[in-house]
């Protein structure tokens, strides 16, 4: 009688266990992924070389990595849930659509796909990194929620209004060279930016950076910038470009004692003296001037800067000083070596 009862029993837990496995069946989702080379990026991820992709199997997948992968449809991203990191640059990628519930991702590398529309990306609030660089991106109102940004790539994309960046006062990081931007004042109160590329757009005023007095890196160049004022407090900078800009004067430069590399090529520049006021500059620093209309004394201050161990690029012939010029010569090394000498009492 027992042992039938323990049969019994067996008998039960058997079934209740096969039970629950067709349950359980009978609940999984095939994934079907129509992009053969995001299929194989999924079933590398999963060390499933063959058969049904069930949604269970995408649970463990945390990190996606396919750049260059030839992919062009996301259709079955949907269900990879438990992702938090992305990789999909270097595609051929326009929707990004089945990303749009993806909301445990902290980071998401899309540069050089065929993006246009980032509103899939809305809700995607924990990003913390973001690259969307060489894209064909004109409105970005859907990033405006991404408060937990700390670096952003919008380089290279079709850009010109950057009010909806203005709130994204965490990032540390962002690149908007190569687009469509005039005006820069929504950027005025990202004071924790440390690196800032705007080359290449069609800034004239740059005032709005006036309190981000934090950066160390910034990228001006190719702009329609013709003063350089507001620049004067950003005693921070290690590296400034403002190539291929308008510039005339350099004199607010001579405070911004911390540039070890300044590009200053391709403006309207005369007189570079005033940098010999930047006691700062010195061995091992870079200065670039070439394209511009310097003065017939430019020699002198190349000559005093070189002496300090800067390395200045130009393409003026600097040979024999003319006898005329050697009254100016003499007070320019002596305006000189002032500077460099109040420079080292002020590093001690």
């Amino acid at each position: 009688m027992n042992t039938f009862r323990t049969q019994g029993g067996w008998r039960i837990l058997a079934f209740s266990v096969a039970l629950l496995a067709l349950t359980l069946s009978a609940h999984a989702v095939v994934v079907t992924f129509p992009d053969p080379n995001l299929e194989a990026a999924i079933r590398s991820a999963i060390s499933k070389p063959a058969g049904d992709i069930l949604d269970s199997d995408l649970q463990s997948v945390t990190t996606l990595l396919a750049p260059n992968a030839n992919i062009i449809h996301l259709d079955g991203m949907q269900y990879c849930v438990s992702l938090t990191g992305l990789d999909l640059s270097d595609n051929h990628i326009a929707d990004m659509g089945p990303l749009a519930g993806l909301t445990g991702l902290t980071w998401l590398r899309f540069w050089n796909n065929g993006i246009i529309d980032v509103s899939p990306l809305a809700d995607l609030i924990n990003l913390t990194y973001l690259r969307l660089d060489y894209n064909q991106i004109s409105n970005v109102s859907s990033l405006a929620g991404m408060t937990k940004l700390t670096a952003l790539n919008l380089d290279v994309n079709q850009i010109a209004d950057v009010s909806p960046l203005s709130g994204l006062t965490g990032l540390t990081w962002l690149g908007l060279y190569g687009n469509r931007i005039a005006d820069i004042s929504p950027l005025s109160g990202l004071t924790s930016l440390t690196w800032l590329g705007l080359y290449g757009n069609r800034i004239a005023d740059v005032s709005p950076l006036v309190n981000l007095a934090g950066l160390q890196t910034l990228a001006l160049g190719n702009n329609e910038i013709i003063s350089v004022s507001p620049l004067a407090g950003l005693t921070s900078l290690t590296s400034l470009n403002l190539e291929h800009n308008q510039i005339i004067s350099v004199s607010p430069l001579a405070g911004l004692t911390g540039l070890t590399d300044l590009e200053l090529s391709s403006n309207q520049i005369v007189d570079v003296s005033p940098l010999l006021g930047n006691a700062g500059l010195g061995a091992g620093d870079l200065i670039g001037l070439y394209d511009n209309p310097l003065s017939a004394q430019v020699c002198i201050v190349i000559s005093i800067l070189e002496g300090r161990g800067v390395t200045v690029e130009h393409d003026d012939p600097c040979g024999q000083v003319p006898l005329v010029a050697w009254p100016l010569a003499i007070s320019l090394l002596v305006f000189g070596l002032c500077f460099v000498r109040s420079g080292h009492r002020a590093r001690r």
